[in-house]
């Protein structure tokens, strides 16, 4: 008897060491790290601040300088009637717009209020919009809006983000927790396992009698079918988790062989992982 016993111990040693060997650790910064790789939400997110950048880039487009030509000729069978040029450069300052040119008109049929010196004539000066006290000017009011809604945008990404890494961290810990049950059960439904297979032995010695078997065999049944819940519930909480993994642009699973850190293995986290 104590050597068939000492055989049923080390096979279940052994069974326990392989299966450690076999199983791979996925740490919840495993998971923050994967998430912020390849998430699709995440990438998404990711583009609010760039939207906003560009809204900003719009915006001071508004204040570049502007190189501006007009040119109107008019001519018949070789015949110079008049000829208008004007090219102008405008840049927009905080008071109005500052305007430098360059005016060449010349013709038979020009005014002569309108035709210009026979080298051109250069030009400059500012203009000031009527209520410019009163009103702000909509240039400036767009920029000072661009950047408003870049600050915006960054806030809403780190909501959007908090959120996502919320759910996916009650959702690891649901993973976890389902694992540590299904470990405690497993360790049940061994003993169980153990304790029918000493009685069964026990019987055929002679050392008990037939009717000790029928209730360990009623608790190894009781303990086979909470195993079997367990694991249930352990491989639907490994699915509910898989929603967050995603490698490139195609969701994936959790390997089969993965299980969650242990207390001793969790690493505090001194900083959001999305910092």
């Amino acid at each position: 008897m104590k050597k068939n016993l000492f055989l049923c111990l080390l096979v279940l040693f052994a069974r326990c060491l392989f299966a450690q060997d076999t199983l791979q650790v996925f740490s919840l910064r495993d998971l923050y790290a994967q998430m912020l790789r390849h998430h699709p939400i995440v990438k998404q997110i990711d583009l609010f601040p760039r939207i906003a950048q560009e809204e900003i880039r719009i915006a001071r487009g508004n204040f570049d300088p502007k190189l501006e030509v007009d040119y109107l000729q008019k001519t018949l069978k070789d015949k110079f009637y008049y000829s208008y040029w004007d090219s102008r450069l405008k840049a927009p300052i905080w008071i109005g717009e500052l305007k430098a040119g360059y005016e060449l008109n010349e013709g038979e049929l020009i005014d002569t209020e309108n035709k210009s010196p026979d080298r051109g004539l250069v030009y400059a000066g500012i203009s000031i919009p009527l209520g410019q006290n009163l009103l702000i000017d909509a240039r400036r009011a767009t920029l000072r809006q661009a950047q408003v809604m870049q600050q915006i945008a960054e806030a809403e990404r780190i909501k959007e983000l908090n959120k996502l890494f919320f759910s996916a961290t009650k959702d690891y810990w649901e993973w976890y927790a389902r694992y540590n049950e299904l470990r405690f059960i497993r360790k049940g439904y061994e003993l169980a396992e153990e304790r029918y297979n000493f009685i069964k032995q026990m019987i055929q010695f002679g050392e008990a009698a037939a009717i000790d078997s029928v209730e360990a065999k009623i608790t190894l049944q009781e303990r086979t079918i909470q195993l079997r819940q367990a694991e249930i519930d352990f491989r639907n909480a490994g699915l509910l988790l898989s929603v967050h993994l995603w490698n490139e642009n195609l969701p994936v699973e959790l390997p089969e062989n993965a299980v969650p850190e242990t207390i001793a293995q969790i690493e505090i986290f001194q900083r959001s992982p999305i910092e």
